[in-house]
């Protein structure tokens, strides 16, 4: 299998008032579009998810972007890597 590599194509501000709304609807796109997900980019399609990425295991990887929060891994039609993410806080 090819190496995967991320690229961020979006970066969502969600609404203060409602911090998971948009993530919780892209989420219910991809279930009710039936597409294969990962709660890890290495997992697409174990169909377990979203990611939970708390402030020990940030610590473990090295830290991250902004901090902890919740992901989801799909691959579009031509199998390009894409996430979505929520970071709580």
């Amino acid at each position: 299998m090819p190496e995967l590599k991320q690229i961020p194509i979006a970066d969502l501000q969600p609404d203060p008032n409602q911090p998971r709304k948009e993530f919780d609807e892209v989420f219910g796109r991809v279930i009710d579009a039936k597409i294969e997900y990962g709660d890890d980019f290495h997992s697409v399609g174990n169909m377990r998810g979203p990611g939970d990425e708390t402030s020990e295991s940030l610590k473990s990887a090295g830290g991250g972007a902004r901090g902890p929060g919740k992901n989801l891994y799909f691959f579009d039609p031509s199998r390009h890597l894409l996430e979505i993410r929520h970071y709580e806080g």
